[in-house]
């Protein structure tokens, strides 16, 4: 189950009562950024390395930059002062990278990984920074995040997201070997999106929500290859 964002994490915020209406803090998601990302074939695997850079007339600094990785990751590489934390975000897992800012009219680099698999069109988050509450009470900081859902929650729903290349598994019942077998948990669900019968949240390998020929050929393409299995 993927936990919401709370204070102390994310995002944080100050509340206050006006008449006894909540005024709720801003979103954490104000942030104008760009992604570059590079993919490269090396040591048996492939090697993906993204740059961010915050835009001199973004609202705010950049706090956590995630990358959703449903192939799996190794060796992941930070930039000074930045740490690594495995997560999941929307039923996929993810690096995040936290513990520093990227100020407006500057970049990071390099956010970077090493997997041994190859690259489909994935979902980046980032979130930006936000004041830090004070003097809540535990009563006052449950009623915050009932009231302002806009503001709290699942990071899928809070953060600012765009589409990147990253690591995508296309065993998909992850035998060690890209065969008919996962073809056909495509092919199953072919045309389907999230919360419909019959949709397989397998075969959604780059987890758009919907599955469709970009799910299809990824797995075509690599039928025949040996991968390790996790």
């Amino acid at each position: 189950m993927i936990k919401p964002i709370v204070c102390g994490m994310l995002l944080v915020a100050v509340a206050a009562q006006s008449s006894g209406r909540t005024l709720c803090p801003e979103q954490p998601n104000r942030v104008d950024i760009t992604v570059t990302a590079t993919v490269k074939d090396i040591a048996g695997g492939y090697a993906y390395r993204y740059r961010v850079s915050n835009s001199a007339t973004s609202a705010q600094v950049v706090n956590r930059f995630i990358v959703s990785t449903p192939g799996a990751s190794e060796s992941v590489l930070s930039p000074k002062g930045w740490h690594d934390l495995p997560g999941r975000a929307a039923d996929m897992p993810t690096v995040s990278w936290y513990g520093a800012v990227i100020l407006q009219g500057r970049s990071a680099e390099p956010f970077a990984l090493w997997s041994p698999y190859p690259p489909l069109s994935v979902r980046y988050y980032a979130t930006g920074q936000v004041p830090t509450p004070t003097g809540l009470t535990e009563i006052e900081a449950e009623e915050l995040l009932a009231a302002c859902p806009a503001s709290f929650g699942l990071l899928e729903n809070v953060a600012r997201s765009g589409i990147i290349q990253g690591p995508v598994d296309p065993d998909i019942n992850r035998d060690g070997v890209v065969d008919s077998i996962d073809l056909g948990v495509v092919r199953a669900s072919f045309g389907k999106r999230c919360k419909q019968p019959s949709f397989d949240v397998r075969a959604d390998l780059n987890g758009d929500c919907v599955i469709d020929v970009r799910d299809l050929s990824f797995v075509s393409k690599y039928a025949g290859r040996r991968f390790q299995v996790p």
